[in-house]
């Protein structure tokens, strides 16, 4: 059933599932885009389904449920930090000008575009067909500059991965880019499911066992260690600081990938537990000088990179 029916069926959007809610505001906020000009009348009725969410967020708080459950924490962030002073307008604004930009660099080939902004984790997903172009980014993308929103609508069009690849570590250093993606993903209830270690080919508490050997003298501490839930094109893997959490991209559970690249990513991701990051201003740096000449260090190193930028985006 149809979001639009299903909100006519039950006539209350506050009832939806906090699912249905995202996706529903997604839609909106992309027709909004897409409209010649952003009326008011398109403010008024994005700002009811703010209220309408805001309260919903507030019943739930209350229950003590946005507290215990992740899901229901990173809504109630993305809720707030779009109501807070109407930032959900430069949610829209972003997509006028993302939309924009495609435009203007695909002038031969106008496919179906399908543009999702969420608060997880998954900086860029991007995927196209013939006749369909969707592009699942991560909230912070609000913050880029015109000429950085400029930029990645050519890299996407450009289908060039080495070109995407550069302008994707750019972004990903801008101090505004890493505050967004802190609120989002900090200090989250820990999931409550058994954590899988173990894939098709590779398991990944025996990875750590074996790079914790080889390259730490068996001194650190075993961290959550984790698949992520699906596969994905953008990082191959992760450490969350906050749960000490790494968690490797399920991309890499495959019968061709090289044991040295699931062990270099390993070994990356160990790393930013190992040193940790610099603060400089309001700015957090994880690949320091000291983080690079060691990650160098790996023997496989450069055969290591050039597998993964061959195969997605580089680790981070």
């Amino acid at each position: 059933m149809k979001i639009e029916a299903f909100l006519k069926k039950r006539n209350s959007f506050s009832e939806l599932s906090i699912t249905a809610q995202m996706k529903y505001l997604q839609k909106t906020f992309q027709n909004s885009a897409q409209k010649p000009v952003f009326t008011k009348s398109d403010d008024e009725q994005i700002w009811s389904l703010m209220e309408s969410a805001k309260m919903n967020i507030g019943i739930l708080a209350a229950k003590g449920i946005v507290e215990t459950s992740r899901s229901y924490a990173i809504y109630n962030r993305w809720i707030n930090f779009l109501y807070w002073e109407k930032q959900y307008r430069l949610h829209i604004f972003f997509l006028q000008k993302f939309l924009k930009s495609l435009s203007e660099n695909r002038k031969t080939f106008h496919p179906l575009i399908n543009i999702q902004i969420y608060p997880f984790s998954v900086f860029l997903s991007y995927q196209e067909t013939r006749d369909v172009i969707s592009i699942q980014m991560q909230e912070a993308v609000i913050g880029l500059a015109d000429s950085q929103i400029k930029d990645l609508a050519h890299a996407i069009s450009s289908r060039k991965k080495e070109h995407l690849n550069q302008i994707f570590k750019a972004i990903q250093q801008e101090p505004q880019i890493g505050k967004i993606r802190d609120y989002f993903q900090e200090n989250l209830p820990v999931r409550k499911e058994m954590i899988k270690t173990n894939g098709r080919y590779f398991n990944l508490v025996e990875v750590f066992s074996k790079v914790n050997k080889t390259f730490f003298n068996n001194t650190m501490k075993q961290p959550i260690i984790k698949w992520s839930a699906q596969p994905n094109k953008c990082r191959m893997g992760t450490y969350n600081y906050q749960t000490d959490t790494i968690m490797i991209n399920k991309a890499l559970d495959q019968k061709q990938t090289p044991d040295y690249v699931i062990e270099f990513v390993m070994y990356h991701e160990m790393l930013h537990k190992a040193l940790g990051f610099d603060q400089k201003g309001n700015r957090r740096i994880a690949h320091t000088t000291k983080f690079r000449k060691l990650e160098k260090s790996f023997p496989d190193y450069e055969k290591a990179e050039a597998y993964i930028n061959h195969l997605s985006m580089p680790a981070a």
